[in-house]
């Protein structure tokens, strides 16, 4: 919508929301890549939809880098209350000599931030809380203000498993094959590029946190090279 990024959920008996407008935190010049249902455990209520995006940094606009990005939203999400409504359910005011500056007392009802960022209501960890307008102004108010999470998300061998330098061509899309084989099961990826052709990768580990890619077979798809945008593996073949 021109400059304004935003997730929407419009669909189903739940009240339409939408993510923040204009606010850069959220979502800041996305290109959208993918999105998926995921569960976290058996209970329903902990189910999470996944957006897996690219981003421009916020932290520096004028040399912005890109970052790769996973979004993750509660399923059963209702949004807040209207924050900073019924914080203080009552205060007094005790007039003074000076009219000015009367001695003001207030009572007021705190919270941790519980429950933690990240956890839906009704869930495992939250199994009393119906919906997300039973959650506190002050976690509403730090998830808006704390998108991301502390910590960056690193692979499982905090590196890329195939790399590619000084080559004609870019990856476009990856499906990825389980085999059996006499001494144990292999992920066989199979990569697209821009010029039509899918090469066919096993990654082996070498020890704990290295491993060797050996390239099984590179297949032509297309006659007249094509970008391939999408892939779908075949059991039956």
């Amino acid at each position: 919508m021109g400059t304004d990024a935003a997730i929407f959920r419009t669909m189903g008996k739940q009240t339409a929301m939408r993510t923040d407008q204009y606010n850069s935190r959220w979502l800041n010049d996305p290109a959208f890549v993918r999105a998926q249902l995921i569960p976290d455990s058996s209970e329903r209520n902990d189910d999470k939809l996944y957006f897996f995006f690219r981003e421009k940094s916020a932290d520096s606009p004028l040399s912005p880098g890109v970052y790769s990005r996973i979004g993750r939203i509660c399923l059963n999400d209702d949004g807040g209350h209207c924050c900073l409504v019924n914080n203080v359910p009552d205060v007094f005011i005790q007039q003074t000599q000076d009219t000015k500056n009367p001695v003001i007392y207030a009572v007021f009802s705190a919270s941790g931030p519980s429950p933690r960022p990240g956890t839906c209501p009704g869930g495992t960890f939250t199994p009393s809380m119906k919906s997300t307008k039973d959650y506190p102004d002050e976690v509403i108010n730090f998830m808006r203000a704390h998108p991301l999470m502390y910590h960056a998300v690193y692979p499982t061998h905090r590196q890329p498993l195939v790399v590619r330098t000084n080559v004609n061509y870019r990856f476009t899309t990856v499906a990825v094959d389980q085999v059996d084989a006499a001494d144990g099961r292999y992920e066989v990826l199979f990569l697209g590029t821009d010029r039509g052709t899918v090469q066919k990768v096993i990654v082996l580990p070498r020890d704990d946190m290295e491993t060797e890619e050996l390239m099984l077979e590179e297949i032509e798809v297309f006659k007249v090279p094509a970008p391939i945008k999408t892939m779908t593996i075949s059991s039956k073949r």
